[in-house]
């Protein structure tokens, strides 16, 4: 994506009709299939997979619309996707290494048998789904601001951005659902989940960079935003 901002920002900006146009189709496909795909998925790694794919179109939706805010948000948007498939991958990997399975079965009762991952991975699950004050809702509030303030077809990005946002919402929920509402599976009763300590601290700096960042999120803006300006300049 760095490399994206260099050819569309600098090198093709005489050109920015024709790449909005372009990026605009790619963003709003990659949005909808991914959360369409990640919606059918009963494996919890593959679900993330598919989802980190929407999440690639929300990010193509800052560069797509070409302006200084908008560009900001999907470099934001890459900050916190990062930290949130940190976190959740290496929530995902501590049970598979313990119950032998990534299904979301796998996942049911999590609460009790590994709480503290059980919340951590709540919380980045919530993060992913752009649910406020984390910093996963504030990347997607600055471009969906971002399309309405430039106007015209921008603002169908942004309804497609919201709508897929939502759409993620169910199968996030789901696995939330799957871990605090569900009893373990009877071949998982007599498994022992092990909350590694080098996991556990990945899942938690996650957790905590994400919220922390999502209660100050014009700090963060403040840095994206510098970081486009010395980029366009």
């Amino acid at each position: 994506f760095i490399v994206s901002f260099k050819v569309f920002l600098v090198a093709l900006v005489a050109l920015q009709k024709d790449v909005f146009i372009i990026l605009s189709i790619i963003a709003i496909i990659t949005m909808c299939t991914g959360n369409c795909v990640a919606l059918m998925q009963t494996n919890v790694k593959r679900m993330m997979a598919y989802s980190s794919i929407a999440h690639a179109g929300y990010i193509f939706v800052g560069i797509a619309i070409f302006t200084q805010m908008a560009v900001a948000g999907s470099l934001m948007h890459i900050i916190a996707h990062g930290l949130m498939t940190a976190g959740a991958f290496f929530a995902i990997y501590l049970i598979a290494e313990s119950v032998g399975g990534e299904d979301l079965d796998d996942f049911s009762g999590l609460n009790k048998t590994a709480p503290y991952t059980a919340f951590a991975f709540m919380v980045i699950l919530l993060s992913l789904a752009g649910v406020p004050p984390f910093l996963g809702f504030w990347s997607k509030m600055v471009m969906v601001v971002a399309s309405f303030q430039y106007g015209g077809w921008c603002i169908l990005l942004a309804v497609f951005l919201v709508l897929n946002s939502a759409l993620s919402l169910v199968f996030y929920a789901r696995v939330i659902k799957t871990m605090y509402m569900d009893p373990p599976l009877e071949k998982n009763a007599n498994k022992v989940i092990i909350e590694k300590t080098s996991y556990t601290v990945a899942i938690y700096v996650s957790m905590i960079i994400l919220t922390v960042t999502g209660l100050f999120p014009n700090e963060v803006l403040k840095i994206c935003t510098e970081a486009v300006s010395c980029l366009i300049h």
